[in-house]
């Protein structure tokens, strides 16, 4: 059994990575991570971290005058390998500045997030087999994560989502580690070295404590229920002596960072960046950024047609569907360590919506539906999504059905998420005032692909090109010399997307019929509570 989960582990890692490779543009997204890897190649050269022109639209005037990022280093040190090796193969390319910059820029994105994305899902598959799922459920998980859930779109628009979810699903892996495991100080080491480093990436990614902490103390309970007990002295002392000393690491390294660039241990970049903004727009509210009414804030990742995670991530609803269905089965007995799970994801969740419900960007702007809450959302999506295959024999033929168009429609959205970039509806909104259905404008928009009547002003907007998508093949079609070397990119890009889909089928396949699918057969688990 545990060579053939080696085996499968190792397939489920290619698969991702080559989706991931797939769904790239050539570039980096999202804004944001542009201008994070302006931080990064400061790091290591003598170039600025903030493009003086930005200023004041963007960045801070921190110590000694110099303009600087708003944003943790996080993310800024994952990416410094990829540019420092895009550098050199930049400085190799005839051309203009422009295409080496884009060389470079490429580099990055296919040297660092494909990477980060496949780890991701495989840790998400151990995490699932760690909470007591079969193989076959949990592979169903991952493959769920990585294809119908919005995981997909941030594999191509590289803000930090992904990445803190690697540290958040490592964080999770480690807790269910630590309670089950007799050798935990491993354990301990990696949680919080997962959690050290985001909390550099992000600093609220500290709210990811609420979630862990919900979980544990309702794994405590199952264990009593159960009749057990849980040495507490021995799980709790690796985490003073070891857990501890990582997490003040990283905080002492944020808090250098943070004297490094604005000359103060104190405060954080957003308190900065709200003085920053007061000072050019006097008129913003003294609560700014924290101006917003809690109520939009709070329900609108919930129920506004632009933002809705109903509607960008669908699979949320097999997550409720689960926790709803087995809560009173549990009663008296504890929770299943996956009800547990989406509890504290849930919890995680709340908590980060409550959070940034009074921020005046609730929404993350420009982004695939809600970029702060997709870290707790796709933990539960994966939950959910395995929870679907662990239960699919008891379901009943109209359950079936709605789980099966569940999946069919979040993996419509998913591929759709990955034809344009989300800029592409925000400049739409701000030139035609649509907004309400995003949605709905994203498959509009494929079909104005198809039709030549993509609706946007070429001229005002020009990187906008409305026979092209924001896929690779298409957004560095120039870089190539001559139009039948783009039609030969075109096409070598979609037989590795034929070759992507056959081999998906053939996982997939694998995974139900290697028969360790039943929830009785406890032979087929890697671990269980």
């Amino acid at each position: 059994m545990a060579s053939l989960f080696r085996r499968l582990d190792v397939r489920l890692a290619v698969l991702a990575y080559l989706t991931c490779i797939l769904v790239q543009s050539g570039g980096l997204g999202g804004l944001d991570t542009y201008r994070r890897l302006g931080a990064t190649h400061a790091l290591w050269t003598a170039a600025p971290p903030v493009d003086p022109a930005a200023y004041p639209r963007f960045g801070i005037r921190g110590h000694g005058g110099e303009i600087q990022t708003w944003y943790g280093i996080g993310q800024s040190l994952v990416m410094l390998p990829g540019d420092v090796i895009g550098t050199a193969l930049a400085a190799s390319v005839r051309g203009s500045a422009a295409v080496k910059t884009r060389v470079r820029i490429a580099a990055v994105a296919y040297l660092t997030f494909p990477l980060i994305d496949a780890m991701a899902i495989v840790v998400a598959l151990h995490l699932l087999c760690a909470l007591g799922l079969s193989i076959r459920s949990a592979m169903l998980g991952a493959l769920g994560l990585l294809l119908l859930t919005s995981f997909l779109h941030y594999s191509q628009n590289h803000q930090e989502n992904n990445l803190m979810l690697l540290g958040t699903l490592t964080l999770y892996w480690s807790a269910a580690k630590w309670l089950s495991e007799s050798r935990i100080w491993p354990w301990v080491a990696l949680g919080a070295f997962a959690a050290g480093f985001n909390l550099l990436i992000r600093v609220t990614t500290m709210l990811d404590f609420a979630g862990v902490l919900a979980f544990t103390m309702l794994m405590r309970w199952r264990v009593k229920a159960a009749g057990g007990e849980l040495d507490w002295r021995r799980k709790l002392w690796p985490a003073v002596m070891v857990g501890l000393p990582i997490l003040l690491a990283a905080v002492t390294i944020d808090r250098l960072y943070q004297f490094h660039r604005f000359g103060t241990f104190c405060g954080t970049y957003l308190n900065l960046f709200a003085q920053e903004q007061r000072r050019f727009k006097p008129t913003l509210s003294p609560d700014f950024p924290f101006s917003g009414r809690f109520s939009t804030g709070f329900f609108g990742p919930f129920v506004s047609m632009h933002k809705s995670v109903f509607l960008f991530d669908p699979t949320v609803l097999l997550a409720a569907a689960g926790l709803l269905r087995l809560l009173p089965a549990s009663r008296g007995r504890g929770l299943p360590a996956t009800q547990a799970f989406l509890i504290g994801a849930f919890i995680q969740l709340l908590v980060v919506v409550a959070f940034y419900a009074k921020y005046f960007d609730w929404s993350g702007d420009v982004a695939w539906g809600d970029r702060f809450i997709t870290v707790p959302l796709h933990l539960m999506c994966m939950v959910g999504i395995s929870l679907a295959a662990e239960g699919w024999v008891a379901l009943s033929f109209p359950s079936r059905l709605a789980v099966a168009a569940i999946c069919i429609i979040a993996l419509t959205v998913q591929l759709a998420s990955v034809v344009f970039l989300p800029a592409l509806e925000t400049e739409q909104e701000q030139t035609y005032g649509h907004r309400s259905f995003v949605i709905g404008q994203r498959f509009e928009n494929i079909a104005g692909l198809f039709t030549g009547q993509l609706q946007i002003e070429a001229n005002k907007y020009p990187h906008w090109d409305a026979a092209k998508s924001s896929l690779a093949p298409f957004t560095q079609g120039d870089l190539w010399p001559g139009r039948l070397s783009r039609r030969a990119v075109q096409l070598m890009w979609g037989v590795c997307v034929l070759l992507d889909g056959v081999g998906l089928i053939l996982l997939i396949r694998r995974v139900i019929g290697c028969g360790i699918g039943s929830a009785g057969d406890q032979s087929a688990r890697r671990a269980s509570f």
